[in-house]
């Protein structure tokens, strides 16, 4: 989920998983996180950016998709595409999953480590 410079957002998700995995029992598990600002950024993550790109800045900005993410798919060429092609840009950012990994810790590395402790008997 996106966090859209929502600060309780991430409140709000402990509340849905602790609510969700109530109802699930405990062979199941509910994980929700959200993305630093917003999904593309993790898009961006999995992808060469122009030189003139600064990550801190990207990962600071309010409106990451349209300052970023939007120029990003029209320069990939698929900006024209369903969804501003965020399939496409998507399947080949998941390719280089050790970049947005590194590049987000704040977000996949959470969900890592909910998964790892939702696996640990």
């Amino acid at each position: 989920m996106d966090r859209d410079d929502n600060a309780d957002r991430r409140k709000k998700l402990d509340n849905l998983e602790e609510k969700a995995n109530d109802l699930l029992g405990g062979d199941r598990l509910f994980i929700a996180e959200n993305a630093w600002q917003e999904l593309e950024v993790w898009i961006l993550a999995g992808h060469e950016l122009p030189k003139a790109w600064n990550w801190a800045e990207i990962r600071s900005e309010p409106d990451p998709k349209e300052q970023y993410y939007e120029p990003f798919a029209q320069q990939q060429n698929v900006g024209h595409l369903l969804a501003q092609g965020r399939k496409v840009l998507a399947k080949q950012a998941a390719k280089r999953y050790d970049r947005i990994h590194r590049l987000c810790p704040e977000d996949i590395q959470d969900m890592e480590q909910k998964i790892r402790d939702g696996l640990s008997p």
